[in-house]
């Protein structure tokens, strides 16, 4: 309001003082105005008039909203961020508002309280985030190849072990023919085997095929010279055939000074005395004697050594010893029986 008055004073002096130019101007005479600049002046007579009602009419309002009784609070709603609407709150609802907010932060304080207490609740996915989770690019797993299994290789057996199996499940058996098939296929796979060998060689004998089984006797004391095993099947089927040479010829591949194989020993005995070297025979059947002493074959071979070589005595004692070991068969023993007589 003062500053009003102080405008309208302002005004009151200045028509004061044009009057008082006017009275003592009223005898000079001014030059006359342009037309055009009392126009203008009227109209910034007029534009300062309206600035001062504009002044006048903001401090009207800016001291009705600094009334007491009132109090402006503004409202910001979260939906339209950019419009803020102001709402008039009397001391009611102000007292009723600090009231609600003081229960709202009790209750959420006591809310904080028992979350604390409780365990984290499980997060459930609702329609909403279903329905986002499902409208997400979903990522492809790359597809696994199957694996492919192949198959183990088996190892095929080498020709040594399948003649192995094939003698193994020969010797179990007890039909010769049988025994003679397998054994035959054992040696076409392995013709070194010599177990097989000898074996089929016995099986052959047993079966009456004497000329296969010297043939493969043959063979076999080609291809190993020094096996006693051979040696002895082969000279046995010699003799057996009076066929003393070559058996002496084949036991003679071995050097029997260091030899103790009773089986060696006697047919290398016998094919000397076949061969009428009785000294060599009687040679032989004493070492047969030193290793066994209770084999009255061994004694009755010494004693047609010696009665050969016309040693009648030596002879009676070895028929004799013969004869104390009552292991011979009664045709043997009527022949010593004979002989004993003659010599005495």
């Amino acid at each position: 309001m003062s500053l009003l008055n102080q405008v309208l004073q302002d005004l009151e002096k200045r028509n004061e003082t044009n009057i008082s130019e006017q009275h003592g101007l009223k005898n000079i005479q001014a030059t006359p105005v342009p037309q055009s600049k009392s126009y203008l002046y009227i109209i910034g007579l007029l534009s300062f008039l309206l600035l001062v009602f504009g002044i006048i009419y903001s401090m009207k309002e800016t001291k009705q909203l600094e009334m007491p009784d009132n109090l402006v609070i503004k409202e910001v709603i979260p939906d339209t961020p950019e419009v803020t609407k102001v709402k008039i709150v009397s001391d009611k609802q102000l007292t009723e508002n600090s009231l609600a907010s003081s229960q709202k932060q009790a209750n959420t304080s006591e809310k904080k309280l028992s979350l604390k207490k409780q365990d984290k609740p499980k997060t459930l996915i609702g329609p909403n985030k279903k329905e986002s989770i499902s409208n997400k690019p979903q990522l492809k797993l790359a597809e696994k190849k199957p694996i492919e299994i192949k198959p183990k290789k088996v190892k095929r057996l080498s020709n040594k072990q399948r003649a192995i199996q094939l003698f193994t499940s020969a010797q179990k058996l007890t039909n010769l023919v049988e025994k003679q098939l397998k054994l035959e296929q054992t040696l076409k796979l392995d013709m070194l085997h010599i177990n097989a060998r000898l074996l089929l060689a016995n099986t052959l004998l047993q079966l009456g095929q004497i000329k296969k089984a010297s043939a493969l006797l043959n063979q076999g004391t080609i291809l190993f010279p020094q096996n006693i095993q051979l040696i002895n099947l082969s000279s046995q089927l010699f003799l057996q055939n009076k066929q003393a040479r070559p058996a002496l010829i084949l036991l003679q591949q071995v050097d029997d000074k260091y030899i103790t194989d009773e089986t060696y020993l006697a047919l290398l005995a016998a094919a000397y005395q076949q061969t009428n070297a009785p000294l060599k025979s009687s040679q032989v059947y004493q070492k047969l004697i030193s290793i066994n002493t209770d084999k009255a074959e061994y004694w009755l071979g010494l004693a047609i050594a010696y009665e050969k070589q016309n040693n009648k005595q030596q002879a009676l004692n070895a028929y004799q010893q013969a004869l104390n070991k009552n292991s011979l068969k009664p045709p043997i023993v009527s022949y010593i029986k004979q002989r004993t007589s003659i010599l005495k």
